[in-house]
């Protein structure tokens, strides 16, 4: 028997119940200087010890502006909605215990005296303390901003989505449905007639309710989303609207030819339309009233406000065309004008009375009137005639909301508004041409256009 064959079923026993390596990472030890040169000297080759399992290497991707290592695995966790957390904070309002990790003064006051807080605040004041920091937001939780879904906070929703207009460039506030759309043409808006389609974004409301506009003449009105498209590119840029100028327009109704122009002075948007029309002397009452009325719903041809009824500016329309001169008759002509067939001098200065001639402004609205007869060239005769002059300066507003004060008054839709009051001194007709003459312009005297206080209804038939 070979030596050691005898042991050899204890030695395979005892390499059985041998302990493994361990397959997890260890850290390789550093060899000591004493050891390594130990190595060395006795000039054997030196071995690494090496972990069975392997050991993988992760790349940092570090961002280039930012300098930070971008981890996507933990930016995707970071966007898991984590239910059991807004349970916690619900469950905290109940309890009473503050859950949010920040501590400063705020955190000291306990929540019913938060809850008493809200009593003495309007939704709008609420939401916009709720709104503040996010440690307002998890003591006074989601009641505040729940409360202007209410019907009767509609006006409270509208003025806390304003606040967030100035964030918004690629969007228009919608107020019959109290919320930001999508601007279907942006920066490509084009004011069109009223019997044209002409939507700027889609409201799941627009054959419900009609949008906010004003009347301009018969067949032409500005609707509430140019006067906030003008005023937010004047208020934040370009990008928020389109420029005043592309509202300008000259056009042309039945017998009477318009002219409108658009300013915005002092952060209020101002409207100046001019209306013209010829007219002959010696009309009878149902030919004036053929010549300023319109057949589709028995307005005028001309710009007016809501209130046009009420006052003299009908009358003072009917007074101007009374002073057309008429014809003299074939007994009293010179031989001059008989030689050469002409009854009276068409370039004649005709001149109104006191009653008709100085400007009106409406006691209920920012709005002036100044009539005027005037000798325009007729260029398919190329001949002059007398016609009459009607022009209309207006004030919209700031173009926030359709609940400011001018625009309101100028639609019938403000009870109480004082025109002299609230303007002053200062005509709007002067500020609307100061700004784009820059020069100084002749005193018009501006009277009232209802001294009397008169209120007509539709059913009155003074007012025709």
């Amino acid at each position: 028997m070979a030596p050691g064959e005898g042991s050899s079923f204890g030695t395979r026993l005892a390499k059985a119940f041998r302990p493994k390596a361990s397959s997890k990472l260890q850290k390789r030890p550093r060899p000591s200087a004493s050891a390594s040169t130990l190595a060395e000297a006795s000039g054997s080759p030196q071995y690494e010890i090496r972990s069975p399992s392997p050991i993988y290497h992760k790349e940092a991707v570090i961002d280039s502006q930012l300098g930070e290592n971008l981890d996507h695995t933990a930016l995707l966790h970071s966007l898991v909605y984590d239910d059991e957390v807004y349970d916690e904070q619900q469950l905290s309002r109940t309890t009473g215990i503050a859950c949010h990790p920040e501590d400063h003064t705020l955190s000291k006051i306990p929540l019913p005296i938060w809850d008493a807080v809200l009593e003495y605040l309007t939704p709008f004041e609420a939401a916009s303390l709720a709104f503040t920091t996010k440690g307002l937001l998890w003591r006074l939780s989601l009641r505040p901003w729940q409360a202007l879904n209410h019907p009767e906070n509609h006006q409270y929703k509208i003025q806390f989505l304003l606040t967030m207009d100035g964030y918004l460039p690629n969007h228009l506030l919608c107020f019959l449905c109290a919320s930001y759309h999508y601007r279907i043409h942006h920066g490509s808006e084009t004011l069109k007639p009223a019997a044209t389609h002409n939507p700027l974004y889609k409201c799941p409301k627009a054959f419900d309710l009609p949008f906010p506009r004003t009347r301009i003449t018969p067949r032409r009105n500005l609707p509430f989303s140019f006067v906030q498209l003008v005023t937010r590119a004047k208020r934040y840029g370009p990008a928020y609207g389109i420029p005043v100028e592309s509202l300008v327009r000259r056009w042309k109704e039945d017998h009477w030819t318009h002219q409108s122009q658009f300013a915005i002075i002092n952060g209020h948007l101002h409207m100046r339309v001019s209306s013209s029309c010829y007219a002959e002397p010696g009309l009878t009452q149902s030919e004036v009233r053929l010549l300023l009325f319109s057949r589709d719903d028995y307005s005028p041809y001309f710009s007016a406000c809501a209130h046009w009824r009420d006052g003299m500016l009908m009358e003072l329309c009917k007074c101007a065309l009374s002073h057309i001169p008429k014809p003299a008759d074939s007994m009293g002509q010179k031989v001059k004008d008989k030689l050469h067939q002409r009854h009276y001098d068409p370039r004649s200065i005709v001149t109104l009375c006191e009653s008709c001639r100085p400007m009106r402004r409406c006691p209920d609205c920012p709005s002036e009137y100044l009539i005027e007869l005037k000798n325009m060239e007729d260029r398919p005769t190329n001949s002059f005639k007398r016609a009459i002059s009607v022009t209309r300066w207006c004030d919209l507003g700031d173009g926030l909301t359709p609940m400011s004060p001018e625009w309101a008054a100028c639609n019938g839709e403000l009870g109480e508004y004082d025109s002299f009051g609230a303007i002053g001194g200062r005509a709007i007709s002067g500020m609307f041409e100061a700004h784009f003459t820059k020069e100084h312009i002749p005193g018009q005297r501006i009277l009232n256009l209802n001294p009397r206080a008169e209120r007509h209804s539709h059913d009155d038939p003074n007012w025709y």
